[in-house]
């Protein structure tokens, strides 16, 4: 299994130092969020970005629906398109030629799949999707000490292998 690090930045949370275990620190984590039921009752998340590429400024888009659809939608020199979009079943983006959607290969609908279980979090829900916590030692970012925690969950896929 691959690993991905997470790193837990919880400013002004005294209390999580004390935690003893990855699971603790993720269980505090959550409760901080507003709980479980909290998280469960989020339909969807919206995120705006910008890419400075080349001397200009491109808006990006993202939104996750909690059923697993997703699109990335960008502004480019006037036009708008979805990038990168999946409706639960399969995954689609926009051939930059002729900027049509086109089907995306078999491998690239399974790792969205893999990916929107993910909504809100990895860590909600950890224990159902199979992945493991590890808590690392304390990290300090921009002067803030934050929680290392190490997830390990299924790869995506590169060239059909986990």
């Amino acid at each position: 299994m691959k690993i991905v690090s997470l790193v837990i930045a919880l400013i002004g949370l005294s209390f999580l130092s004390s935690a003893q275990t990855a699971e603790e620190v993720v269980d505090k984590y959550i409760q901080t969020l507003g709980g479980i039921e909290k998280m469960n009752s989020i339909a969807s998340i919206e995120m705006k970005a910008k890419v400075d590429y080349g001397g200009m400024s491109i808006p990006i888009q993202m939104i996750s629906l909690r059923d697993g659809r997703t699109i990335s939608k960008i502004s480019f020199q006037g036009q708008e398109m979805s990038q990168g979009a999946f409706d639960g079943t399969t995954s689609w983006g926009t051939n930059f030629m002729t900027m049509k959607p086109e089907k995306n290969d078999a491998e690239t609908t399974e790792n969205a799949k893999r990916q929107s279980s993910d909504f809100v979090t990895p860590l909600l829900d950890y224990k159902k999707k199979g992945y493991t916590l590890e808590l690392l030692r304390n990290e300090t970012i921009e002067g803030v000490e934050c929680l290392k925690i190490k997830v390990t969950k299924k790869p995506q896929l590169v060239e059909g292998q986990d």
